[in-house]
């Protein structure tokens, strides 16, 4: 830890494009490991395939080679599910960060829509013109209602 900032990570976590640069660099690391780490598997497979012990069949030395060339295999593959994980937390990341600036706006239509469903908010009040009506009449529902009045 750092004397000056307790949590360095902490204003890294909080912005996304700094959050991306730091997740680029260590992908790049793993994938610079990757590449050093492919030779070195390919160089122990042929290290261990020729090392020959008297007696040895011709299949003796692939078999125990076996062990060490499925342990680099899943390394290997690891650091690959690695360095496609960054990728899709820097998605993630930025996908959060989208959502949580365009939530006010979609709070707001919701419940702007919620209002108009129960009546509330009528069509005109969208507009800022409202026509004031009195609470015991009520205009004609359908053409039949025509000659009728309501109190």
């Amino acid at each position: 830890m750092n004397e000056q900032n307790p949590a360095p990570l902490r204003d890294v976590a909080a912005n996304p494009h700094a959050f991306t640069t730091y997740l680029k660099s260590h992908q790049s690391s793993l994938l610079d490991s990757e590449d050093s780490l492919a030779v070195l598997a390919r160089e122990a497979r042929v290290h261990c395939r020729n090392t020959r012990v008297d007696g040895d069949r011709w299949y003796h030395p692939r078999m125990r080679s076996a062990q060490v060339e499925k342990s680099m295999r899943r390394v290997l593959k690891h650091l690959e599910a690695a360095a496609a994980e960054m990728e899709k937390a820097t998605a993630a990341r930025h996908a959060f960060e989208e959502d949580v600036r365009t939530l006010p706006g979609k709070r707001r239509q919701k419940a702007l829509e919620k209002a108009r469903k129960k009546g509330a908010v009528p069509a005109q009040a969208v507009n800022g013109t409202t026509v004031p009506q009195s609470p015991r009449y009520t205009s004609p529902a359908s053409v039949f209602d025509l000659g009728k009045e309501s109190a």
